[in-house]
């Protein structure tokens, strides 16, 4: 009785194992349909010139605290740790998203071990997308509609986050046992400065706004669109200049500047008609209550993964004047009305 008993599992135990082998011929008589598992190794890169932009910007002791204040606000930003990854796996031909996983990793390198049926596929990567406040990810169901963009309007506050993404074309193979890809993560928005010599012009109400950037970057293409003519409100970020200036020695120390900072989109690689790429539009409201526009226009791309820092000075009128450039010109409203209004004379 034991060995019949012995026999029958044993015989169980096989039709089991032959269930198990033949599963996926069960749903597909092709047997390279099979899945099999390989290793994705995600790196973040970050290419950027801000220590460069700094270094020729800010020379003297008495730089070093605007420096350090300019550091500090971006830290967040030009950084190559990343807190949270989206990734996306999309079968090809048919463009149909087929796994997803989302996931906080607190580095700059993640690696992951995945099982998928033998297709090609491609993967495409987005990194820092929970704390940017701004961007999201858009028509995330096809490679060729996913997107990184931005709420509906035009008028923006600037971004939180770095945001990284990778693109990777993938042929899963069944003729070899475990593969192993690797995907690189590039910087996809950028930021720029307004640093203003305020020295003398007794105004203190002073906003800023960058024009002319993208409004949304297709991931798999790694293109971006302007279709919108987008506005980002420029954030100061000099409250601590005035303490940090009165721990400078008194032959160190001199009138600190205001800052405002935008991170955004990139701007267009083509030059307008006269040969701008991006702008920053600048208010100042006088004493009178009277408003100063000056629009700042940069002959210079605002690129991915890069920081602009624009030097000028703000004048007793509200005007503002570039510093040091012939990179940037510069167009002066007086007594600018908001929406073009205007008084006619009765």
């Amino acid at each position: 009785m034991p060995t019949r008993r012995f026999t029958y599992c044993v015989w169980l135990v096989f039709v089991l194992c032959m269930c198990m082998v033949q599963s996926c011929s069960l749903i597909d008589d092709d047997l390279t349909n099979c899945g099999y598992n390989y290793k994705m190794v995600y790196k973040l890169r970050l290419i950027t010139n801000m220590q460069t932009e700094l270094d020729e910007v800010f020379h003297e002791e008495a730089d070093l605290p605007v420096r350090n204040e300019i550091e500090r606000y971006f830290a967040p930003v030009f950084s190559d740790m990343a807190h949270d990854v989206d990734i996306s796996f999309y079968k090809q031909p048919e463009d149909k998203r087929t796994f997803y996983k989302q996931d906080v990793i607190d580095n700059n390198r993640s690696e992951y071990v995945f099982y998928l049926p033998v297709e090609n596929y491609e993967n495409l990567a987005v990194a820092n997308i929970e704390d940017n406040d701004v961007a999201y990810m858009a028509d995330t169901l096809s490679s060729i509609g996913s997107r990184l963009t931005l709420p509906e309007g035009a008028r923006f506050t600037s971004q939180r986050t770095g945001l990284f993404t990778s693109r990777l074309s993938m042929e899963i193979k069944d003729t070899v046992g475990d593969q192993e890809f690797e995907s690189m993560l590039y910087m996809a928005n950028c930021a720029s400065v307004l640093v203003l010599d305020t020295t003398g012009s007794n105004i203190d109400i002073v906003r800023s706004e960058v024009l002319g950037t993208a409004d949304e970057f297709l991931v798999n293409d790694s293109s971006y669109s302007y279709i919108r003519g987008v506005v980002v409100d420029a954030e100061p970020i000099t409250p601590s200049l005035t303490a940090a200036s009165r721990r400078m020695p008194a032959e160190s120390a001199k009138s600190f500047p205001m800052c405002l900072a935008a991170v955004t989109f990139p701007s267009t690689d083509v030059a307008d008609a006269e040969g701008n790429y991006w702008k920053i539009a600048v208010y100042a409201e006088l004493p009178d209550g009277k408003i100063t526009e000056t629009i700042l226009a940069i002959k210079e791309p605002l690129n991915a993964g890069d920081l602009q820092v624009i030097i000028a000075k703000l004048n007793p009128d509200g005007s503002v004047t570039p510093i040091n450039t012939s990179e940037v010109g510069a167009s002066v409203t007086l007594d600018w009305k908001e929406g073009g209004t205007y008084s006619p004379v009765i």
